[in-house]
């Protein structure tokens, strides 16, 4: 899961769309800024389905979007906005102000060109200062940075007795759902005992510990559709920059530069990209899901 963003075409309110089956009955969602129908799904299933295949395919935009945006999951989200208060909260205030902590939500036309100018400022910025990371050390590309907002917690697991696995300053640890702590160390061996089932051994003391899961990196160099579980695994400080947040940064400036309708913040899969007829929306559309990382 994830965050989108989109803004609603105005062809409804131009006239520009094709007959409406139940004009009588639309209106539009304080929420999502959609066009919905004003009856009970119960019972009206059926005008329900036909809506929505109207709605759909009734201009020349796909289910009456003007743009839509995939940004990130929420671990992005979330790195954004520490990033942003490490470059100073002040100057970013009405971008953190509309960066949402939850699903859903709209942004005024008029606020959204207020953070399209804050987006322009922090772009220019250049190192942001530190930020640590896990690293490969084979390859040294990076794997997880410490979020703030989850404590620097990237793994929950549930199987069996429940744990976390995350990193700050001091380190990678694995701890119990209750507080304790179970391992902790800067370097370490990840070594894959068959299933789930992985010991963290640290390089300097051998202390290990067996867990459920894995720390997989986004890349296999061998094949990129299975998970790749380094070998090693190193936490070291790294400089931090504004320009790593491009790939953020440009999707909110696209919905950002279209002020005819509010920008619609709310969940990748769920709402904005699913069609009535099984068709989804282009691939930088859809949210991005990890059922061991906490991305979601």
């Amino acid at each position: 899961m994830g965050l989108d963003a989109g803004v609603r075409c105005r062809c409804w309110e131009e006239g520009k769309t094709t007959p409406c089956p139940f004009p009588e009955h639309v209106l539009r969602s304080d929420d999502m800024d959609m066009l919905e129908l004003d009856l009970p799904w119960e019972g009206n299933e059926e005008m329900h389905r036909q809506f929505e295949i109207w709605r759909w395919q009734c201009c020349a935009h796909e289910n009456m979007w003007l743009a839509i945006e995939y940004i990130s999951n929420w671990s992005g989200v979330r790195a954004f906005q520490h990033a942003l208060r490490s470059a100073g909260g002040a100057r970013f205030s009405t971008l953190l102000a509309q960066i949402p902590d939850l699903n859903g939500g709209r942004t005024q036309p008029e606020i959204a060109m207020l953070c399209l100018a804050e987006l322009e400022v922090f772009s220019a910025l250049g190192a942001l200062g530190s930020q640590v990371w896990l690293f490969d050390a084979e390859t040294g590309s990076r794997i997880h940075n410490y979020v703030e907002a989850y404590e620097g917690v990237f793994i929950l697991c549930g199987k069996g007795e429940p744990y976390r696995i995350g990193l700050d300053y001091n380190g990678c640890f694995v701890r119990r759902s209750s507080g304790e702590e179970l391992f902790r160390s800067m370097k370490f061996e990840q070594i894959n005992l068959g299933g789930d089932n992985f010991e963290f051994r640290d390089h300097s003391t051998l202390k290990r510990i067996v867990c459920r899961a894995g720390i997989s990196s986004m890349t296999n160099p061998a094949n990129i559709n299975n998970p790749y579980y380094p070998r090693t695994l190193v936490v070291e400080e790294s400089s931090d920059h504004a320009h790593e947040y491009h790939y953020i940064i440009t999707r909110f400036e696209q919905c950002s530069r279209l002020p005819c309708n509010p920008v619609i913040r709310s969940r990748g899969s769920d709402t904005i990209g699913k069609c009535p007829s099984g068709h989804r929306l282009p691939e930088g559309a859809i949210a991005i899901s990890h059922a061991t990382t906490f991305a979601a």
